[in-house]
């Protein structure tokens, strides 16, 4: 059955949203002295827009649930290039002010996007036996927005400035909004069935819970709180999520631009600061750009040979080894970006060479690392705690790399953090998989029934298996 097209349709939109957002991890932390930014204010700019989402997934389920999906989609995108265009400010306030209304229409726009699947199963555009292929499908085609932003991006801002960057950026978000509304989801119906349908699940749910804390009141058994129990299973896929998450996109990724800055030198001439790997001198915002950018596209091109190799050898296996294997990657990348800083202006351009093939193989690694642990959260039915510790991880990391940079550390304390984190996540991963060495279906707190799935929690947990996935629902 061919590819619906509202899924290409929506996913290219989705790709547009990300224009911005790619540029600025890729041009702000190599600039941001000239913005009259300094590094902790950096951290704040870059993920903030990850922590308004633990607010805001929530009420974006809601929305799509309950008013039609165009028009949340549509108004999501036009806001989104707005705050591409704000990214030109040299305010703080106003930075961190355009981040959180992004991160806001980033909850409308990922959600959307991943409920489009199954809403054309619903609609017999396409077999349910292809959700895992469209959702792929999906993921790589928005993962263009991202790998062109960041390719483009340090590009135009060495040639043409930050301004003409997310002027540009801006304007093309924008202009796809009114193809969002009017053409992108075709003759689906006008509100998400999916989120419909999850969403009355969860009414149901809570005047079931309101209706037993009124009996316990009345029989004089009152509960203080309702914190959530989680077992020991649940507690190891959080960590192992926040760590796969904190320690790639949001510390590494996030701080790289100002790693390179930190060894590049300022053309007397010109003004622009370049990069001497020993065979060529390059730019900087350009090869930070180039070099990230070319990340994302190689992660969507073996991305399906990873799920290929966790199907055969499964999660319990390539979880450990990942996480190790990164960890050792970041000890010697550590070693060599300190040896380069030791020896200041006589480094060879062959070390910073070295950090950066250490960072090629850290960027595989994690990425084997993320997808197998996402595995390992669909199988357990924990979907939702599993995009939880992602989204938390992602914005630590920036928070957590831009301090360490603050306090006047060396760049290389970033990898040696890294290695830290990630061998932290390896001991985990192997408790993880001795505890459940080969039990699958849902993984249910102390105390709470196990009967609750629905069509709409498989079809929600399918579409969540892919790397981009969202926290549709708060965890019950």
């Amino acid at each position: 059955m061919a590819t619906p097209r509202p899924v290409i349709a929506v996913a290219s939109c989705v790709a547009a949203s990300l224009l911005g957002d790619g540029s600025l991890y890729v041009v702000l932390p190599v600039v941001f002295t000239s913005r009259g930014l300094e590094a902790w204010q950096v951290g704040i700019i870059l993920s903030a827009n990850r922590w308004i989402r633990l607010l805001t997934n929530a009420p974006a389920a809601r929305v799509l649930g309950t008013r039609p999906i165009r028009m949340s989609f549509a108004g999501a995108l036009l806001v989104a290039g707005c705050t591409s265009l704000a990214y030109v400010t040299t305010s703080f306030s106003l930075l961190v002010l355009a981040r959180l209304v992004w991160g806001a229409c980033w909850s409308i726009i990922r959600l959307s996007g991943l409920l489009i699947v199954t809403d054309c199963v619903d609609a017999n555009l396409v077999s349910e036996s292809s959700i895992g292929k469209m959702t792929g499908l999906f993921a790589g085609l928005s993962r263009v927005g991202s790998a062109v932003g960041m390719a483009a991006g340090g590009f135009i801002c060495d040639h043409f400035g930050f301004e003409a960057l997310f002027f540009l950026a801006g304007v093309l978000t924008i202009a796809v909004a009114p193809f969002a509304f009017a053409c992108a989801f075709g003759s689906l119906p006008a509100v998400s069935v999916t989120a419909a349908s999850r969403l009355e699940q969860l009414e149901q749910h809570e005047q079931h819970e309101q209706a037993t804390e009124q009996a316990s009141a009345s029989s004089g058994h009152r509960r203080c709180c309702r914190a959530p129990r989680w077992s020991a299973v649940q507690v190891r896929l959080f960590a192992l999520a926040f760590s796969a998450s904190c320690a790639g996109n949001g510390l590494i990724v996030s701080t790289l631009g100002a790693v390179l800055a930190g060894h590049s030198e300022v053309d007397a001439s010109s003004g622009k600061s370049y990069l001497d790997l020993g065979f060529a001198h390059v730019d900087t915002a350009t090869f930070n750009g180039a070099f990230i950018g070319g990340r994302w596209a190689l992660e969507g091109l073996i991305a399906p040979l990873f799920g290929r190799v966790i199907d055969r050898h499964g999660w319990r296996t390539i979880a450990p080894a990942s996480f190790a294997l990164s960890s050792a990657n970041g000890c010697l990348g550590f070693v060599a970006l300190w040896s380069a800083e030791s020896a200041g202006r006589d480094a060879s351009g062959g070390l910073l060479l070295l950090v950066l093939v250490s960072l090629v193989l850290f960027f595989l690694l994690v990425s084997a690392a993320d997808l197998s642990v996402k595995a390992m959260g669909v199988m357990l039915r924990e979907a939702p705690l599993l995009v939880q510790g992602d989204d938390l991880g992602a914005a630590v990391g920036p928070l957590l790399g831009y301090a360490l940079l603050q306090t006047g550390l060396n760049p290389s304390a970033v990898l040696a953090t890294q290695a830290l984190v990630h061998g932290a996540a390896a001991l985990v991963a192997c408790s993880a998989a001795r505890a459940e060495p080969h039990s699958g279906g849902r993984i249910v707190p102390a105390g709470r029934a196990s009967s609750r799935a629905t069509r709409a929690d498989v079809a929600l947990q399918s579409v969540a298996l892919t790397s981009d996935s969202v926290r549709v629902v708060r965890e019950d």
